[in-house]
């Protein structure tokens, strides 16, 4: 890669220079263009416009915002309040919340590991990144895991 300045961005941007500009793995990057956040040009680049204002809006949209919190709290407020009444919701109506709150939780844990590899290991993050996303895949599964416990024991 060659920078004719500093802080200046090539206009096509390689794997490792999409590596280099976002602290991305190369597997990550992968699992972007699958998603179609991102589109490799036929020169196997990325036009650098392009690609940093899709990822920008793509991690944007990532984040839970304000908006969905509350609308959590407002149904996780309503089933206390309906267990207090002995008011019980229909299995089919907790499961939706638990899939929902999994769902919140899954988005947020699965960028962790990108996140804090580089904390963890700024030479080759790699090893750390794998080693997180290992323990975040058995803490979704654990989770999945115990509510499908607690349902089958009540029924």
């Amino acid at each position: 890669m060659k920078i004719e300045k500093e802080g200046s961005i090539p206009a096509r941007l390689t794997v490792k220079d999409l590596q280099s500009f976002t602290g991305l793995t190369h597997q990550r990057i992968g699992q972007l263009e699958k998603e179609k956040v991102i589109v490799r040009g036929p020169d196997s680049c990325f036009k650098a416009d392009d690609t940093l204002k899709a990822l920008m809006q793509h991690f944007r949209k990532r984040k839970t915002t304000k908006e969905e919190l509350d609308k959590y709290r407002a149904e996780k407020l309503k089933i206390q309040i309906a267990a207090m009444q002995k008011e019980y919701l229909p299995t089919s109506e907790v499961l939706r919340g638990l899939a929902k709150t999994h769902t919140i939780v899954a988005e947020r844990l699965n960028d962790m590991p990108e996140a804090l590899a580089h904390s963890l290991s700024p030479g080759d993050p790699s090893g750390a990144i794998t080693v997180l996303r290992d323990y975040v895949n058995q803490t979704l599964d654990f989770f999945k895991k115990a509510i499908e416990a607690e349902f089958k024991e009540e029924n």
